[in-house]
Parts: C-alpha cells; sequence; structure tokens
C-alpha cells in the first residue's frame, strides 16, 4: 500500500493549494437545518456544521445531529454547504465507472481502492485535491458572513475531515473573536503550530476541541498522497500552543475506529462528559 501511494505522489500534478478555485461570493451556502429553542437569538449560540470531502450534494446531517444534540440540544443549526465534491459524479469520472457496481459509500470506496489500479487512485486523488484546495475559498466566504450577521456572535463551529481545514481558514480570516468554540474531527489540516499560532493569537477567547483517532488509514496514507505534502494532521496529532490553555486534544479512537465514523451519539456523549468536567484549581 505504502509503496503504490508514493508512486500515485509522483504522478499527481502539481497543484498549489492556495489557488482559489470558484468565485468566493458562490463558495458557501447556509442552510438552516433547525432553528433554535430559546427565545431570542442572544440566548444560544448558532451551532455551524461542516462536512468533509465528497460532501458536495448532499444535506442530510442527521448525524451531525446526534453529536450536536449531545452537546447544543436546543441551539439553531446551520449546515455549511460547499463544494466539497460528490460520490457519484467521482464515480462517473473516465476510470472510475468500473467501479460503481460495488460502491454506494464512501467507506466502500475506500476498501476498493486498496485494490483498485493505479489509474482509479490517481483519480480520486485527483478530486480529493481540488476539494482541498477549495477549502480556503471557503473559508473567507465563511469569515465574511460570520463578521456580517450579528445573530452569528460566539457560534460554534464544527467540522469534519475538510470541513476542520476550512474552520481553520476561517479562523484565520477572522479578526475578531466570533467564535466561542471549534470542533474538529478527524481533521484534515496540518498540526503544524506555526500554522495555527496567529489563530490561537487572535482567538484567545475560542476554546478548540481536537478529536483524533489513531486508526484513521485515510488521514494516515490517502492524505498524504492527496496533498503532496509531509505534514502530519490534526486527526491524528494534537494540536498545542504554548499561551493557549483553551485546547483540549480527545483521543476518540474507542468510538471513532475510522475516518466516516466520527458523526455519532456515542461521540457526542464523550465530547459532553468530557466537556462537562469541572476545571481543577490552579
Amino acid at each position: 500500500m505504502l509503496s503504490k501511494l508514493k508512486a500515485i505522489k509522483a504522478a499527481l500534478p502539481r497543484v498549489n493549494p492556495t489557488q482559489p478555485t470558484s468565485d468566493p461570493s458562490s463558495a458557501v451556502e447556509l442552510h438552516v437545518i433547525r432553528e433554535g429553542k430559546h427565545k431570542s437569538a442572544s440566548s444560544a449560540a448558532t451551532v455551524l456544521v461542516i462536512n468533509g470531502f465528497m460532501s458536495g450534494k448532499g444535506c442530510d446531517v442527521s448525524d451531525w445531529l446526534e453529536v450536536v444534540d449531545a452537546l447544543y440540544p436546543d441551539h439553531k443549526v446551520i449546515h455549511v454547504k460547499w463544494k466539497a465534491g460528490n460520490l457519484s459524479d467521482l464515480l462517473l469520472d473516465e476510470g472510475l465507472v468500473q467501479l460503481m457496481p460495488s460502491v454506494t459509500t464512501q467507506d466502500s470506496l475506500i476498501k476498493k481502492l486498496g485494490v483498485a489500479g493505479f489509474s482509479a487512485i490517481n483519480k480520486v486523488s485527483g478530486h480529493w485535491r481540488k476539494a482541498f484546495a477549495e477549502t480556503e475559498v471557503v473559508g473567507a466566504a465563511l469569515a465574511n458572513l460570520i463578521e456580517q450577521d450579528p445573530e452569528l456572535d460566539a457560534c460554534v463551529l464544527m467540522g469534519h475531515s475538510l470541513g476542520a481545514r476550512i474552520i481553520r481558514h476561517t479562523m484565520e480570516r477572522l479578526t475578531t473573536n466570533k467564535v466561542s468554540q471549534c470542533y474538529l474531527l478527524a481533521g484534515a489540516v496540518s498540526s503544524h503550530s506555526k500554522l495555527w499560532k496567529t489563530i490561537f493569537d487572535t482567538h484567545a477567547d475560542t476554546v478548540f476541541i481536537n478529536c483524533m483517532s489513531k486508526t484513521d488509514s485515510v488521514l494516515k496514507y490517502a492524505y498524504k498522497a492527496g496533498t503532496l505534502f509531509r505534514e502530519s494532521p490534526i486527526g491524528l496529532h494534537a494540536l498545542e500552543h504554548k499561551s493557549h490553555t483553551a485546547i483540549t486534544n480527545l483521543d476518540v479512537t474507542d468510538v471513532a475506529s475510522k475516518h466516516t465514523k466520527f458523526k455519532h451519539k456515542a461521540l457526542g456523549e464523550v465530547l459532553k462528559e468530557v466537556l462537562m468536567k469541572p476545571t481543577p484549581a490552579k
């Protein structure tokens, strides 16, 4: 498997991950999943959930609600929809059509690629890297929306996979403390401290919760092959900062054994138990 990934890395075209791939004004759509039960918007923070790769056409975020409801059962929830690609379009790409009969989910695609030919894996990596580059455009657009909408003051951001990368780009663009908490699930974004330092310094009051799984094979192998970078993603490695004390790194391998197995009730319960523990006195 490793030798195959090295071959893919050598053959993939170089794509600048900071190169915008779409018009920022059309990069994001906000879909209200439910209204909050509180009488006023100021009494409860709005929760924004962001999916990762191959979630482009889907508006069903019921899996997210299992996590959200453990922590914020009465809060307004908004789905941040972006051009993340989707499974059906990917499989119709030339070189991947032969996988269609046996691929119905992202998990089944990952399993199938383990024995697929070079061309098929190369195609998937290309789609992945396109979505990877799109995250910066999405982050800029989302930051702009948060800045302009007073109802999103003190909002909560939850992102899975490339959704966590969007959160990093969003926080990088925000100049004020508009976000109260960031939940980063299986984050497909570098853990390098230099990339996060300015964010942590600027958003000193924001709480960051990083959920990692030691058995996330997508981040272990496909992430590096698809991005062409020798970096360690936060879905596998801790976020650290010398002065920012509101960072929690959680190993959730017991309840999230795979990259696609983070958004469910069990993880929500783990987060609730950890975050509701009283802080020990210094």
